[in-house]
């Protein structure tokens, strides 16, 4: 996956912060040191533009949740009953 020029400057940051140097940062990150050194020199002095900053977001997919309605109808003791079988992790 490629970084954007934001993703690459902020582990430049975290990098320098970590007290770490490049190759044991690059090591622990999985990052390729010499790409790390290449880019930081490539980046070195550049302001971001906007385009650079967002544009897109990550996203992360999660299991999928009921989306029903409940009937009004239902009798509360059996809806207190399923949300505490619920809780306790019944559900898995």
């Amino acid at each position: 996956m490629e970084l954007t020029n934001l993703e690459w400057q902020e582990l430049f940051e975290e990098q320098k912060g970590s007290g770490k140097s490049q190759e044991k940062f690059c090591k622990a990150k999985g990052i390729n040191p010499g790409a790390f050194r290449n880019r930081k020199t490539r980046l070195k002095g550049v302001k971001l533009k906007r385009a650079d900053k967002a544009p897109f977001i990550r996203a992360q997919v999660l299991p999928p949740v009921i989306n029903k309605a409940i009937a009004m109808n239902l009798d509360p003791k059996w809806v207190a009953e399923l949300i505490l079988h619920l809780q306790a992790g019944g559900a898995r």
